[in-house]
């Protein structure tokens, strides 16, 4: 029964000094400048089965964060809807991303009307609310394109 126990171990310490490697390796590669690549092996990392749940959240918020470094918004709202289909707090913040998205897109009226109810979400953060509110009322005071000179 012992080494049944110690050959479990030992297998899941392999798998675990594995994916301490590849997060190493995504690391490097950033640092190397290979952002795609990088984003690719915290993707495949989010998505590992073995891996603990908070060690594929680690994964999947640096997906994130690279996607948002490379303006690839539509890449982000998958990333961070995957977290919010685990973590429902995260909702609002979700729906920022795709107010963000929306206005890069040239899709103001969308953004702020997003914005609008971000700053009167009570599940959303002080900060989140506070935020929402002054992106709102800056894009309200920005002309339309039909309006614009």
């Amino acid at each position: 029964m012992l080494e049944v126990l110690q050959a479990f171990s030992d297998q899941q310490n392999n798998q675990f000094a594995a994916h301490m490697a590849r997060f190493h390796l995504a690391a490097r590669q950033m640092g190397m400048g290979k952002a795609d690549d990088a984003a690719s092996t915290y993707k495949s990392l989010a998505d590992a089965p073995t891996l603990p749940e908070e060690m594929k959240d680690l994964a999947a918020y640096r997906w994130l964060q690279i996607s948002w470094q490379k303006d690839d918004f539509s890449e982000a709202e998958k990333v961070i809807q995957r977290l919010v289909d685990r973590h429902s707090a995260l909702a609002p913040l979700a729906r920022e991303i795709k107010a963000v998205r929306l206005h890069h897109d040239g899709k103001t009226a969308e953004a702020a009307t997003i914005y609008q109810a971000l700053a009167a979400d009570d599940k959303a953060s002080d900060q989140l609310r506070q935020r929402a509110a002054e992106l709102a009322r800056y894009l309200a005071s920005q002309p339309t394109p039909a309006s614009a000179p």
